[in-house]
């Protein structure tokens, strides 16, 4: 049985190739709990996050196939820079969790709203997992 938020499930949808990508890009780097999350991408599911015409998604897990990771801050500490042609940041990726488990893939920027970008425009980083 699963265990999704009673949201309406028409909503909720599988990750795209993109999205899965994205967060396995966030989730391969170094830090505590990055191979919980990772192994929750193969349960999760996706809605659109903002009204601002940005990419960020909203994410939920079947927390029956998934168990939470054991994550020591909010967001989880793998993030991402997102880069222009010439290699200048332009805007960021942050991946939010729920009591362990993925919640969000939010881009932030300055200016107009930001589709989530290919997986080639990222420089993943990780910060503080303290």
């Amino acid at each position: 049985m699963s265990e999704f938020t009673p949201e309406d499930p028409t909503e909720w949808r599988p990750l795209t190739d993109q999205e899965r990508e994205l967060l396995e890009a966030l989730t391969s780097q170094d830090f505590t709990g990055a191979g919980d999350l990772r192994h929750q991408i193969d349960y999760a599911q996706a809605q659109r996050g903002c009204n601002c015409g940005c990419g960020t998604i909203d994410l939920r897990v079947d927390r029956a196939h998934a168990p939470p990771a054991p994550l020591t801050r909010q967001p989880a500490p793998g993030e991402a820079n997102v880069v222009d042609d010439n290699g200048d940041t332009i805007a960021g990726l942050i991946l939010f969790t729920n009591d362990g488990y993925l919640s969000s893939l939010e881009i932030y920027f300055a200016g107009d709203p930001l589709p989530l970008p290919e997986l080639d425009r990222i420089r993943p980083y990780v910060i503080s997992d303290g």
